[in-house]
């Protein structure tokens, strides 16, 4: 129910900044929040593998990898363009970064999911992204934030007629206590719940 997302991201002062929606959206939404670009989307995607690959003994057993091949099996697909990502990327991703980050999703209940970093590596911002559930995520930014200025939406592709927003970079904590909002933690969600999205979300 994406009404239901725009009345909470509306309520908090928070505003989707579309990305593309080519099965690459999770990883898309990522690299808007760290580079203002969602264009690396490609890079984000091979660091989350990466850190996956390497740590799999914190990732494996909450994946429900395909029959055949198993953990392995589940990074070969995921490491595929287009590959929908799932919580367990997410978690993979906010380690690999070592940012935290807020998922504002379109759930009924505990609709906002919190992920930590297994190490925090910039403690100047978190990442804010949505989750129309099973459907697509976006990246969120302030409403009054100049993300948004000369922005024009079509065709479900962001393109922006004047400049690029690298220097504009956005800074909000995730601070679920102080927006008075229900949470899930990624213990919770992320790393304590069987989660198979590998064909997961646009």
């Amino acid at each position: 129910d994406h009404q239901k997302l725009d009345k909470r991201l509306e309520h908090y002062g928070l505003k989707e900044f579309i990305v593309k929606g080519d099965g690459n959206c999770q990883f898309r939404a990522i690299s808007d929040q760290l580079y203002n670009d969602q264009s690396h989307h490609a890079s984000v995607r091979a660091t989350t593998i990466a850190q996956m690959r390497n740590n799999r003994d914190r990732y494996a057993a909450f994946v429900e990898a395909p029959e055949n091949g198993g953990f392995d099996a589940y990074l070969r697909d995921m490491s595929r363009d287009s590959a929908w990502g799932d919580h367990v990327t997410l978690q993979a991703a906010a380690d690999a970064f070592g940012v935290p980050m807020c998922v504002i999703t379109s759930y009924k209940d505990n609709f906002v999911i919190e992920i930590q970093p297994d190490r925090v590596k910039r403690n100047d911002r978190a990442l804010w992204i949505s989750f129309w559930s099973e459907v697509h995520y976006n990246s969120l930014y302030p409403i009054e934030s100049s993300k948004f200025k000369n922005v024009h939406v079509a065709n479900g592709r962001s393109r922006s007629s004047g400049r690029q927003y690298i220097q504009s970079r956005v800074r909000i904590s995730c601070n679920v206590h102080e927006l008075r909002i229900p949470m899930l933690s990624a213990s919770t969600i992320a790393l304590q719940m069987i989660v198979n999205y590998s064909r997961g979300h646009a």
